[in-house]
């Protein structure tokens, strides 16, 4: 039970859609019905200027082209709104797809058997039971193989035997020249610090000669100022002895020579014979004259500052030499220190070379190879010690043989007539199929379906032979791997499993094709809405009425159902496989031409409703789009 509900334009006042069509199909016919004869009159009247064509055209353009439009519009089927409710009731879901049945298939083949078949006791198609005797093999070339294989085994073995005691040789040595080179570390390093211990300990005693020194040339200098000081005022002293002396003193008569570069004083005869006072003694003791006097005083000064100079000299030389010293005793100690390290650094290149000793790494490899041809050994002793039981062949399980491949006196699994051998691909030998196992149904869908599929749903098949009957079964498993279908398409395997008591009456043989239905939503009361009032575009006008909602409206809408989608996922995972999507609906609101928008979540569809997961209630107004009939 719905209402129609219409925009109505001022222009046209009915309320019946199908009404205003057809009234507007009755003018139109009238008018081009009216063109259709003018144009048929003016044919006549014109045919030889060849107008009258052109002349229909434009009146059917010109006075027809709204009834044309309108007629097209009748065609395509005009867009009326209408309400519909939300409903709660059953809801089903389901995938279609085809497979064919399968059945346990054990093909039986001998890999790299040299053996010859003696004999086949069993034909095509014929039925054996379990340890039943299919074929018999050459033993004594399967003897010959193993004893081979078992040979392979004894060298490889023989072969890591002496790669191991090489790498335990190797091991040793090495372990023994990286104890050697970790002592030569240590030793390094002790020689180091004390290499830098010597150095610093004599830095620090020639610097302390060099303060020592430095204390006394400080002192000479001291004594060196205050000599020179009771120097000067000794030469003062004696100068003034010799003015006051001399100048008292008269005339000498004994007619003495008098020193020409010393006007006014007299000067002896021989002045090398002139006596050099002593520190202690007055000038004017020694001297006959005031030039003798004055020359003493100055003589008596020079010597006193020429031992005062010598003092200095000499401390400051010292001083010097210890300076020199201390450059000796640095230079010598980095010398020592960079020596020291060097060494240290040499032990140390020398015990990571013997850590990463090539020979060790050499020997592992070789036992690494020795151990990786062993295993081949093994293994292949192990394929000859199979095929050697294996020389008398037998059934392991019920069946029927579906293929031989191979002669008397040829190779097993070699196929000399393809054109009267099976399907079985070359390498088998001989192939059973048991018939009892027909338990399985391997199915294929689409990639799009894929999400909704889940193990344990259940599945509704029929198989070609029983078109009129249903098999159900349980889906087992699914496939990760896609395959390419016919198409192009993908589509991936699905693994129907179903009790043989479904099948009772019925001979299902493997390869048998049968179409699938698996049921992949069931709801007894599921909250539904149509699938018409979803996504029609509600936002554009119709019939050249103006559209139910705004673009932003439903952009807005949109965005809430977004954030409602996020949140429902999150809170419940599992709903991942009814495919949710967020979308709106449009609601009338009750008050004339007025409409709201409301964000939903929804799940799956059936093609006529959508699974309402979140955003509506039972008995809620929904617009809906339906298309006029043609």
């Amino acid at each position: 039970m719905f209402t129609v509900l219409r925009k109505q334009s001022p222009l046209q006042p009915s309320t019946d859609p199908e009404k205003d069509v057809r009234i507007r199909d009755v003018s139109c016919y009238g008018l081009m019905r009216s063109n259709m004869a003018r144009g048929l009159s003016l044919m006549r009247s014109n045919m030889a200027r060849g107008l009258s064509l052109m002349l229909l055209i434009i009146l059917l353009g010109t006075q027809g082209s709204s009834c044309l439009k309108l007629m097209d519009l009748k065609l395509m089927g005009a867009q009326v709104y209408q309400q519909q409710t939300v409903t709660q009731g059953a809801f089903h879901v389901s995938v279609s797809a085809s497979g064919w049945l399968r059945s346990a298939v054990y093909n039986l083949s001998l890999p790299n058997v040299t053996a010859n078949i003696q004999e086949i006791y069993v034909r095509l198609g014929q039925k054996v039971t379990k340890g039943q005797i299919l074929a018999q093999l050459d033993p004594l070339t399967l003897q010959q193989a193993y004893y081979t294989a078992q040979a392979s085994v004894n060298s490889a073995k023989k072969n890591l035997s002496g790669a191991l005691l090489f790498e335990r040789d190797a091991i040793t040595s090495t372990n023994i020249r990286i104890a050697q080179a970790q002592n030569l570390v240590q030793a390094a390093r002790a020689f180091v610090f004390a290499a830098f211990k010597s150095s610093d300990a004599n830095l620090v005693a020639a610097q302390v000669i060099v303060e020592s020194d430095q204390l006394i040339l400080d002192a000479v200098r001291q004594h060196f100022d205050a000599t020179l000081r009771r120097a000067q005022a000794q030469l003062r002293d004696n100068l003034n002895v010799c003015n006051s002396t001399f100048t008292s003193l008269p005339d000498s008569s004994s007619g003495s020579a008098t020193d020409s570069n010393a006007p006014g004083l007299g000067i002896p005869g021989n002045p090398s014979q002139e006596s050099q006072p002593q520190d202690d003694q007055s000038p004017r003791e020694g001297a006959q004259t005031v030039a003798d006097c004055i020359r003493l005083a100055h003589a008596t000064f020079k010597q006193m500052v020429t031992e005062a100079n010598v003092a200095l000299t000499t401390a400051e030389q010292q001083v010097v030499k210890d300076q020199q010293l201390i450059n000796i005793a640095r230079a010598n100690g980095g010398e020592n220190n960079t020596g020291a390290l060097l060494t240290y650094e040499y032990a140390l290149d020398l015990l990571v070379i013997e850590k990463h000793n090539y020979v060790v790494t050499s020997a592992i490899a070789t036992v690494e190879t020795a151990q990786g041809l062993l295993e081949v050994a093994l293994a292949q002793l192990e394929v000859a010690r199979q095929n050697m039981g294996n020389a008398t062949l037998r059934a392991p399980h019920d069946g029927v043989v579906t293929a031989i491949n191979g002669t008397v006196g040829g190779l097993p699994g070699y196929v000399v007539n393809p054109a009267v051998g099976s399907s079985a691909p070359e390498g088998i030998f001989i192939q059973l199929v048991d018939l009892s196992s027909v338990r399985q149904l391997l199915t294929k869908v689409k990639d799009a379906d894929t999400p909704t599929i889940r193990v344990g749903q259940p599945v509704q098949f029929t198989p070609k032979p029983y078109p009129h009957r249903q098999f159900s079964g349980t889906v087992s498993a699914i496939s990760p791997n896609g395959l390419t279908g016919k198409a192009g398409d993908i589509e991936y395997p699905v693994i129907v499993d179903f009790d043989p008591k479904n099948i009772v009456g019925a001979v299902l043989l493997p390869n048998t094709t049968a179409n699938a239905t698996i049921t992949v939503l069931d709801k007894p009361n599921a909250i539904r809405v149509p699938v018409s009032a979803i996504d029609n575009n509600f936002t554009q006008q119709h019939d050249g009425d103006p559209p139910l909602i705004s673009q932003r409206q439903a952009n807005d809408a949109l965005s809430q159902a977004q954030n409602m989608f996020t949140r429902l996922v999150k809170q419940d995972p599992k709903l991942i496989s009814q495919k949710p999507f967020p979308s709106f609906v449009v609601e009338p609101t009750g008050s004339g031409n007025t409409y709201i928008v409301k964000p939903v979540v929804l799940g799956l569809s059936d093609g006529t409703y959508y699974e309402v997961l979140q955003g509506l209630s039972v008995g809620e107004p929904v617009m809906v789009v339906k298309a006029k009939k043609k």
